[in-house]
């Protein structure tokens, strides 16, 4: 398991995903079912859960994604790509 990453540290590329991150407080103030809204990443009308997202902060209310179906892929392809670069840097 590589070693949790400092969210102070980590400079996020999507804007709306740092904003709602800070904005957020812990995932307990976010419903954890579904349902209909407006997606805090992209503003449009969806369904919006709050799911794990592929980090391991050591705050672990900053392991919590909340948004619509589409913002949750290009969230989860974004830590792939991110953790591919962390690992390929280790070998």
């Amino acid at each position: 398991m590589p070693e949790p990453i400092r969210a102070e540290n980590e400079i996020l590329r999507f804007g709306a995903i740092r904003d709602r991150l800070e904005d957020a407080g812990t995932h307990e103030d976010v419903p954890n079912e579904e349902g209909c809204g407006t997606c805090p990443c992209c503003g449009r009308e969806a369904e919006v859960t709050t799911e794990r997202q592929r980090t391991h902060y050591e705050d672990d209310s900053l392991n919590w994604f909340t948004g619509c179906k589409a913002c949750k892929e290009e969230n989860d392809d974004y830590w792939d790509d991110m953790w591919a670069e962390y690992y390929s840097d280790l070998m």
